[in-house]
């Protein structure tokens, strides 16, 4: 697992009054420079597609190649100038983790032959799941979705209905220092998250209504009597993605 794809999970409220000035901040300051310090591959940026109050306005997903990456990253003297700076901004913060991928599956049409990757290029609409459930069924729920989910039912949903590209990630039990004086509405996340990708918004209702994906939320709740708790079910719509310059 140390050469595994790790990711930032980032969800925050940005008052409306500063949001234009700080997305342009955000675009042509910040991400120009976090995407020099070695260790990291991209960032991408979405803003939510409805507005719900208990939910941040945007997510941003930072792409590391693995832990070690993020440590190596931490570690270097120019992120404290753009932490710095970040904290300046009247941001309220919801999410602030990392997260390993723990498989990514692709429909046929957009195969690129089992590479285990996080990120995703023409997909503009990504759907989140976090999924909580008592300790004492983590370990039948890893079995299950390496035995179940992984070999039968998410390629049935990625053959059957709109979604692109499915990335499975597990919480990882990692801060880094410099975050410890931001304050994060919500500490208990959640130990598995899901980022599903689609092409467009429609794409993603015809999912959301699909007896497919019906059917695999029933089989989850038959399995584990109804104990697996789905949060951050919200969609998100890309409005920025930034990669290093070769």
């Amino acid at each position: 697992m140390e050469n595994t794809p790790v990711i930032m999970f980032n969800g925050r409220s940005i008052p409306s009054e500063v949001e234009e000035k700080f997305n342009k901040w955000f675009d042509w300051a910040y991400a120009t420079i976090y995407l020099k310090i070695p260790g990291i591959k991209g960032i991408d940026q979405y803003k939510i597609i409805k507005k719900d109050i208990n939910l941040p306005g945007y997510l941003s997903i930072y792409y590391h190649d693995n832990l070690n990456a993020v440590k190596v990253f931490g570690a270097h003297p120019d992120r404290n100038a753009v932490i710095r700076d970040m904290n300046t901004w009247p941001i309220e913060w919801f999410w602030l983790s990392y997260y390993q991928l723990v498989k990514s599956f692709r429909n046929t049409s957009a195969s690129r032959g089992g590479v285990e990757d996080t990120m995703i290029a023409n997909a503009p609409v990504v759907h989140i799941e976090g999924y909580k459930l008592p300790p004492g069924d983590l370990e039948k729920y890893n079995n299950w979705f390496a035995r179940w989910a992984s070999r039968l039912y998410i390629p049935m949903l990625l053959k059957d209905t709109g979604m692109k590209y499915f990335n499975y990630f597990r919480l990882l039990d990692y801060k880094q220092p410099y975050w410890e004086n931001f304050h994060v509405l919500e500490t208990e996340l959640p130990p598995f998250m899901s980022i599903s990708y689609f092409e467009n918004v429609k794409a993603f209702e015809d999912f959301e209504t699909s007896l497919e994906y019906a059917a695999f939320k029933r089989i989850i709740d038959v399995e584990f009597s109804g104990n697996v708790k789905t949060t951050w079910n919200a969609e998100y719509q890309l409005s920025a993605s930034h990669r290093p310059q070769q």
